[in-house]
């Protein structure tokens, strides 16, 4: 908005709120110089009369014109008025006011002189407010008031009035300067009104622009998140058809090494071994974020004895802690918590396994501490420690310690990774302190539980995944209730494909798969178990459930316990123990059960 257009518009509100005021003081202020002229002699009653009526009119129409051009503003929505009569009333108005200084000239009278003039000051200086919007109009009546007194007295052929005139010009002077001033401050006051709503404006707009902005990024996060998740489920879905290539050079692989080569040969075989075995664990890393970050993992909490799984992982990694000349402890622990076992070991085994990896000299430490209502899991080595300004970085996808990355160690930068992930999920706590050169402390922070007793007497059969499929639901439903009364937890399929399928939404690696030797078409348990092999290319330990006519020989073949029906459940259980106790350690603790009739 242009300034001078501004002033237009509040012209029209100034003038009519300063209209009444004026009206009725220039009223009553030419009453009462007419009432002491009239006293002094100098004024006649009649003429006196017309001159107040006069004053009055003018000033009344000044009022009228104020009222009308707001009443047309508002009515019509457009503010902007013609100053013309206004310029035209006040020079009425200051002509009226001027004859009163030609009249007190006119009768050489001095002391009417000086009556007029500070009447006439007054009325400027109140007058002032409702000029001083308008330039034409505030020199219409300034000028006309005051000019033809002074000049009228500096030219009369009488002493007296030529005596008082300089004091006459002061006092005209002092008044036009006060109506200037009044004029140059509305000015100013209008001025900075523009500014301010120009930049009350430009502040709106640049507001909702940034509230626009706002908007627009929150949808493109929410459409970024919307599709890294459809990828994560995309991946979590097809995990088992993007492994089967890798698995499948695996296979070939281990095939080749039947195969008569020369020394060469066997070296390259060697090195093809290795990266595939690289492969698939960088895949199953993957795999492994993608499901966390899809959200398929589940959290199944119960109590449970964190020393066992302690005890598992450390056992684990005991032979690759000693080749590197490593000394891995754990100090036992008592303590029961409240999480999931197997993603608490999952936790535990990432920890571990980057101990080992980064400690060159010196030893590993795992063990806990009791801070109230929880367990401190305490992974801590001498390792080559993490700088200060790395330790929240070193839990992002694909980040390495500086001068990790030229190591030939194997990491991917996916393990914290994951870590960070499952404790998130679990609701629990993390955290890091380390010292380059002097070594690192992860602490896992878990819920304790409240009973423990039941605990305590099956936390070592809580040690294994044990996978049972049987496509006669009431039999795997049976077994599993079993091994849930035993301690263990269960995960049940009625073929392969199904266990394979559920097995590809967890995150642990089975300990133990039990599967029926008969089962319903050409599929056989033995086919279920290699296939089921086959997807953590490891020979987990397994349990074959034949008829009285099977034979032992044919399940050692495959490297398979057999138990033919009828099954007591002390077979059952002393069984599964003991498949348990020789076979590798498992990343879960869980029961995934194949069986037939």
């Amino acid at each position: 908005m242009r300034p001078h257009r501004l002033f237009s518009i509040d012209s029209i509100d100034i003038a009519h709120d300063a209209a009444t005021a004026s009206v009725a003081a220039t009223t009553l202020l030419a009453v009462a110089l007419a009432s002491a002229l009239h006293r002094l002699g100098s004024l006649d009653a009649a003429v006196g009369t017309v001159w107040v009526a006069y004053v009055a009119g003018s000033a009344a129409a000044l009022m009228i014109g104020a009222h009308r051009d707001r009443r047309s503003a508002m009515r019509a929505g457009n503010r902007t008025v013609s100053s013309a009569w206004r310029v035209a009333f006040s020079a009425a108005a200051g002509i009226g006011w001027g004859s009163a200084g030609l009249h007190a000239t006119a009768v050489a009278d001095a002391h009417a002189q000086i009556a007029v003039a500070m009447a006439t000051l007054a009325v400027v200086a109140a007058a002032a407010p409702h000029f001083s919007p308008s330039t034409p109009a505030l020199l219409a009546f300034v000028l006309p008031a005051t000019a033809p007194g002074v000049v009228a007295a500096a030219l009369s052929p009488h002493a007296a009035p030529r005596a008082i005139a300089p004091t006459l010009f002061g006092i005209a002077a002092l008044a036009a300067i006060v109506a200037l001033l009044a004029h140059r401050m509305f000015i100013r006051h209008a001025r900075l009104q523009s500014d301010a709503e120009r930049r009350a404006d430009a502040l709106q707009r640049d507001r909702d622009a940034a509230v626009q902005r706002a908007v627009d990024l929150r949808r493109q996060k929410l459409r970024a998140e919307a599709a890294n998740l459809a990828k994560s489920r995309l991946l979590a879905a097809a995990s088992h058809d993007l492994r089967q290539p890798s698995h499948a050079l695996g296979v070939l692989v281990g095939a080749l090494r039947g195969v008569p080569m020369p020394a060469d040969g066997q070296r390259l075989l060697q090195q093809i071994e290795l990266s595939t075995r690289a492969l698939d664990t960088l895949f199953g890393a993957l795999l492994d974020v993608s499901r966390l970050d899809a959200g398929v993992v589940e959290v199944h909490r119960r109590p449970f004895a964190i020393d066992t799984v302690l005890a598992r992982v450390c056992n684990e990694y005991l032979l690759d802690a000693s080749a590197k000349g490593l000394r891995l402890s754990r100090v036992p622990c008592r303590a029961i918590v409240d999480s999931d076992p197997v993603l608490i070991e999952r936790v535990v085994r990432n920890l571990v396994s980057n101990a080992v990896r980064y400690t060159d000299v010196g030893r590993i430490v795992v063990g806990c501490r009791y801070r109230g209502a929880r367990i401190a899991i305490e992974i801590r080595d001498t390792g080559r420690g993490i700088p200060r300004d790395q330790l929240e970085l070193v839990f992002r996808e694909y980040y390495r310690v500086d001068g990790a990355a030229s190591d030939h160690d194997g990491g991917f930068g996916l393990g914290l990774a994951i870590v960070r992930r499952l404790v998130a999920l679990l609701g629990c706590r993390l955290s890091v302190r380390s010292e380059p050169g002097r070594g690192s402390c992860f602490v896992v922070s878990v819920p304790r539980a409240r009973t423990a007793g039941r605990v305590r007497r099956h936390a070592a059969r809580a040690a294994a995944f044990v996978v049972v499929v049987d496509n006669t639901r009431a039999v795997r439903d049976a077994i599993a209730r079993r091994l849930a009364r035993w301690g263990y937890d269960t995960l049940s399929a009625c073929s392969a494909d199904e266990a394979i399928d559920r097995l590809s939404r967890c995150t642990a690696r089975p300990s133990v798969f039990v599967s029926a030797l008969h089962l319903q078409g050409t599929e056989t348990g033995i086919d279920v178990i290699d296939r089921l092999r086959a997807e953590y290319n490891l020979a987990i330990p397994a349990l074959l459930i034949g008829d009285a006519s099977d034979t032992a020989p044919l399940a050692d073949a495959n490297g398979c316990l057999l138990l033919n029906r009828p099954i007591e459940n002390g077979q059952l259980r002393v069984a599964i123990a003991k498949l348990v106790a020789a076979g590798a350690p498992a990343e879960a603790v869980k029961a995934v059960v194949a069986i037939d009739d």
